[in-house]
């Protein structure tokens, strides 16, 4: 017996100094968590910039579906209450996904197959696109979201200097459709060179947010990427966030509050509203592509009001039907508008008539009215949404998902009194920390802190 007690003293004495550190654990925790949500974001930043090389291996909206909704699935965890369960919610949401997927595989053999792929955008990737964004702001996970985007793309642009240079293309083997005045697009992996420019151009500045160095080189480095891809709409807007990023009284004038876009937006649809009654008409009198391509918009927007009125509400999830609308080009003739409507607003009023521009004009709402109180998310989702006026986003897997994305997270920062949500870092030349949060921490500031813990933990143990 006394042998027994002998021994069994110094274990409960060294279970005894080695008391719980939640704060310990809790780090180790957030690390792991960390790690989990740089692979999903990796992953669905690889969907955003390289849609069209992996659309070779496996159609590009189901993985997405399933990278989105890991990432609810664990901000969702990590946002519950304690001992709130998310099974009931999680086995809903999957069945719910699952049956929008077979309906639109049912649906492509009715109306065809672009009609179910545009089912399946509309009705699942888009929302689950903006309530994970809504969860990224909400969460505090945002601006870890963001550096890997900004990752991807940074690595992304000399592969487009490359191919704008050498007048060849790495990962796209039909890269000579986009070739401009002898001079070739850059393109990567992604759908388009106007959806790379689009890309690059929404992360201007989510640079000067969620970067700690290097910001404005990396502004920089990004309109570079855009002019790689020779697209004349994002190189415009991309120059003027440029300049609003990188001059403190230029944001001043334009952030402070939504006077400056609302304006711009009014300006611009009187302009489309003066186009056509005075200016526009569907005879496209170019003489080469260039040309064309700048008068095919004009044209577009000449046919809106008429489109509106052989339909209210559109023609459905497939669009403008083939031979019904066209375009008399000097260069070839007779062209049919089915085959591309390179205009958000033109394509969305030909699927759902006036109630898709009423959402369009709410989307871009929302967009300025987020940006006083959190400069990067509002302009970049407002940059977006201008590239609507000449670029069908939701047309798109990759850039659809990405703009309502942004649209979510500017519900979030409108929604939200909390300034922990909240950034006007563009005001000032200073680096100006995202907010006290957590995850909203300077990495130096961080370390900075982690190594205070470690040191008031190990004095702890020495006690």
């Amino acid at each position: 017996m006394t042998t027994s007690r002998a021994a069994a003293v110094p274990v409960a004495r060294g279970l005894s100094q080695t008391p719980f550190r939640p704060r310990r654990v809790a780090r180790r925790l957030n690390g792991s968590a960390d790690g989990l949500h740089k692979l999903l974001a990796l992953g669905l930043a690889m969907f955003f910039f390289y849609a069209l090389f992996l659309s070779h291996l496996h159609r590009v909206i189901t993985p997405m579906l399933f990278f989105l909704f890991l990432i609810w699935w664990r901000l969702s965890y990590e946002s519950a209450r304690p001992g709130q369960s998310l099974k009931g919610r999680v086995a809903v949401m999957a069945i719910y996904f699952g049956v929008v997927l077979e309906a639109g595989r049912l649906i492509a053999p009715a109306q065809g197959f672009q009609a179910g792929i545009v089912f399946e955008r509309l009705v699942a990737l888009f929302p689950l696109s903006a309530v994970v964004g809504w969860q990224l702001v909400r969460t505090g996970r945002y601006r870890l979201y963001c550096r890997v985007l900004l990752v991807v793309a940074l690595l992304t642009v000399p592969l487009a200097l490359y191919e704008y240079a050498s007048g060849t293309s790495l990962l796209n083997t039909n890269h000579l459709q986009y070739v401009r005045n002898s001079q070739t697009r850059a393109i990567v992996g992604a759908d388009h060179p106007l959806v790379l420019a689009t890309l690059f151009l929404a992360l201007i500045p989510i640079a000067r947010y969620a970067l700690d160095r290097f910001q404005r080189v990396a502004c920089v480095v990004l309109f570079l990427g855009i002019v790689a891809t020779g697209s004349n709409g994002p190189s415009g807007i991309g120059l003027f966030v440029l300049v609003v990023c990188l001059f403190p009284l230029a944001a001043r004038i334009v952030l402070s509050n939504r006077v400056f876009f609302t304006t711009l937006f009014a300006a611009i649809v009187f302009y489309i509203w003066f186009g056509v009654t005075y200016l526009w008409s569907t005879e496209l009198p170019g003489t080469d592509t260039t040309a064309v391509s700048n008068q095919y918009r004009s044209a577009l927007y000449y046919l809106l009001p008429q489109i509106i009125h052989a339909r209210p509400f559109g023609y459905g999830l497939g669009g403008i039907p083939a031979q019904t609308w066209y375009f008399s080009t000097e260069v070839s003739g007779l062209l049919d508008v089915s085959v591309t409507v390179d205009s958000d607003v033109v394509y969305a009023a030909a699927q759902f008539g006036v109630i898709a521009l009423g959402l369009y004009a709410f989307f871009c709402w929302m967009a300025i009215t987020a940006i006083p109180q959190h400069h990067a998310i509002g302009l970049s989702s407002i940059s977006v949404s201008l590239a609507g006026f000449f670029l069908a986003l939701h047309a798109w897997e990759s850039l659809g998902s990405f703009w309502l994305l942004g649209i979510g997270a500017c519900a979030a920062v409108m929604r939200s009194d909390d300034p922990a949500l909240s950034w006007q870092g563009l005001y000032s030349r200073q680096r100006v920390d995202p907010g006290p949060g957590e995850d909203n921490r300077s990495a130096p500031e961080q370390r900075a802190r982690d190594k205070r813990e470690r040191v008031t933990d190990l004095g702890a143990d020495r006690v």
